[in-house]
């Protein structure tokens, strides 16, 4: 680990060198010393990076089944193959990433089963399968096969390992589309019931990167799925609590993430939310309608001033779902059954509206005249973890950019919706 490493010098001799520790390992057989020996050449791979070339690659990777299946329950030797495995990822193309995946998957499936026996290697597992994500070219069967592995660790609380599940969950959505919406729609509600509510601030970020990939992929379909899951009320449950003062209640940087989901769902599916969203039988309210509008206007300024993109994206959110509830030619917010109750509400409270519009087009015309409208990113409170950084930001700047909030004309928008309550 010679920081004066001179890698151009050392380049034609990473092949032979890989090939030399692996030999020694097969005559080792004391377990520091084969440990050392993976340490060594998981070392190597970091430092070589993307010149480490085909060649090295293969001589890395091709002995590491065998010296899995051989280690046993050597579970110290198996983290080191999992740990190689990790920096090859990232010193490969994303098409010879593919290549790997025969080798992985059996991995990870047995390092992320469960029990004792095992545990030991969840960590590094979960980090390969990370990165493995991160630079995929395209979905494929069996990491779609693994994904209850996922679902299984987040749902039985091993909260330990939340942040990169919800990671990997978030690449999940980025690469498998409606293949992997179809089958783990049901997954995903589950999930997240058992969070809401149930985690620290932090950890409930992390989950925001999820949903947040979740909302702009399935906007229809996800705000369905949180409503009839019973996930849109626990997060209303969050908000109650904020205005009857809870001990436990949420700080306001969770509380408008809460809410921009709840916004998110108005916007995409307008009636079905405000209507199933706010009433638990034909009289008692988890959050009314007045609460909840109130909330939004209170909590306005804390939408993230400060954070650049990921802030004005998240107060074009709220203006959209404040926009969508204003009375229209479309009819009354939550259907007949709720006739005037939104109405009276926004109408009432419309100059308060009508500031939060002024304000979130300012800001979108300041960010046109200088120029960085088309610039999308995401900074969130995510640590940079082992590979894949670059390919993940180009696929999340893609997202963003095809982001149903970022595309509409919002000044277009507000003014329809306006005229609509004339």
């Amino acid at each position: 680990e010679d920081w004066d490493f001179d890698i151009p010098s050392f380049h034609s001799l990473s092949t032979p060198t890989i090939r030399g520790l692996y030999a020694l390992l097969d005559r080792v057989e004391e377990l520091e010393s084969s440990t050392l020996i993976l340490q060594t050449c998981s070392v190597l791979v970091a430092r070589m990076g993307m010149t480490l070339g085909a060649e090295a690659a293969n001589a890395v990777v091709l002995p590491l089944l065998q010296i899995w299946e051989l280690a046993g329950d050597k579970n110290v030797l198996r983290k080191y193959v999992l740990t190689i495995l990790t920096n090859v990822s990232a010193a490969v193309s994303a098409e010879e990433v593919t290549l790997l995946y025969p080798v992985v998957q059996p991995m990870l499936d047995l390092s992320t089963g469960g029990g004792n026996a095992h545990v030991y290697l969840t960590d590094d597992a979960l980090r390969l399968w990370l990165a493995l994500m991160r630079v995929a070219p395209e979905y494929n069967e069996g990491f779609h096969l693994l994904f209850p592995k996922i679902s299984n660790i987040v749902v039985n609380m091993d909260w330990e390992h939340l942040k990169v599940c919800m990671l990997i969950l978030e690449s999940y959505i980025f690469v498998g589309g409606q293949t992997f919406w179809s089958q783990y729609a049901g997954e995903l509600s589950k999930m997240y019931l058992s969070l809401v509510g149930n985690v620290k601030a932090k950890a409930a970020t992390y989950i925001m990167l999820s949903v947040d990939a979740l909302m702009r992929k399935f906007p229809l379909e996800g705000s369905q799925m949180l409503l009839e899951g019973g996930v849109y009320k626990s997060i209303l449950k969050c908000c109650k609590d904020v205005i009857s003062d809870a001990k436990e209640r949420e700080p306001d940087i969770i509380l408008v993430q809460w809410i921009s989901v709840i916004g998110r769902g108005l916007i995409a599916n307008r009636n079905a939310v405000a209507h199933g969203l706010f009433v638990t039988n034909a009289s008692t309210y988890v959050c009314s309608p007045k609460e909840f509008l109130g909330l939004m206007l209170e909590k306005f300024d804390s939408t993230g001033y400060g954070w650049g993109k990921t802030g004005q994206i998240r107060r074009r959110v709220w203006a959209c779902a404040l926009a969508s509830l204003l009375p229209g030619a479309d009819g009354p917010v939550g259907g007949v059954a709720w006739e005037g109750t939104w109405d009276n509400l926004m109408l009432k409270n419309l100059d308060q509206v009508i500031n939060v519009f002024v304000d979130v087009l300012t800001e979108d015309a300041a960010a046109a005249a200088a120029g960085s409208e088309g610039e999308q990113f995401y900074d969130s409170e995510e640590e940079t973890l082992i590979g894949g950084a670059e390919e993940y930001e180009k696929k999340l700047r893609t997202e963003i950019a095809n982001d149903p909030v970022v595309t509409v004309n919002l000044k277009a928008f507000v003014k329809s919706r306006i005229d609509g309550c004339a």
